[in-house]
């Protein structure tokens, strides 16, 4: 008789997040999207979806031996130019679908400047 050794195994679903705005896992978009179409009064505006940036779930390796948990990273004015230079939204998705995670790219030179840093 073999035995075999189960092993859990989270799916990352972020692998999948469409690489365009809206940016979403595909079969969340349509419950995103009805989300962020009832966000409509003024007073939603500090907690409303956007769908039009790459989502920042999480930095860093997923190993490291610390972790530091932070709030929604939330949206600035400076987010849309800082994203609409080149390789940043690469570089977000990237990182976010990346097995093992990756090095801060918010930390290094070439994204030093971007509001993910702050």
């Amino acid at each position: 008789m073999t035995t075999r050794k189960v092993v859990d195994q989270v799916l990352n679903p972020w692998t999948r997040t469409t690489r365009s705005a809206p940016y979403a896992v595909p079969e969340d978009l349509p419950h995103l999207q009805a989300l962020a179409d009832t966000q409509v009064r003024a007073s939603d505006a500090p907690y409303r979806l956007n769908l039009t940036l790459p989502p920042e779930p999480f930095t860093g390796l997923h190993d490291a031996p610390l972790v530091i948990l932070l709030a929604n990273p939330g949206v600035s004015d400076a987010d849309p130019a800082a994203y609409a230079r080149p390789g940043v939204t690469e570089r977000t998705l990237q990182h976010i679908a990346d097995a093992g995670g990756a090095p801060n790219h918010f930390l290094t030179h070439a994204d030093k400047d971007h509001s993910g840093l702050r």
